[in-house]
């Protein structure tokens, strides 16, 4: 997955949890998204948040021990009610379950 599939994946994450919530003034945990996928690359992720930042589609805020979370704004709403441009938020809408990763026991 590259920087645009996994920054519209937590495009679609974040407006998940707006919607959950009932509205999107709110920091939703970045952290919780990447355990769910198993996403250890940290720099990774934290790249693909500054490029939402870049595009004003979400508002990211990461400490200083690794914990992160993000808002999503009106433009990034609109992104995905869109549908994006990767083509993944269209994937995740048809089956959330296929990038949730289970670990084998």
């Amino acid at each position: 997955m590259d920087k645009r599939e996994l920054a519209e994946l937590i495009l679609v994450y974040l407006a998940e949890c707006a919607e959950e919530a009932g509205h999107s003034y709110f920091f939703f945990s970045i952290n919780h998204f990447a355990a769910q996928i198993e996403m250890e690359n940290f720099d990774e992720l934290i790249a693909a948040l500054l490029l939402l930042e870049g595009e004003g589609l979400a508002v990211p805020s990461v400490g200083s021990f690794g914990e992160a979370s993000a808002m999503i704004t009106a433009g990034g709403l609109l992104h995905v009610d869109r549908g994006g441009s990767t083509g993944v938020i269209a994937e995740y809408k048809k089956d959330p379950n296929a990038f949730v990763r289970t670990r084998a026991a």
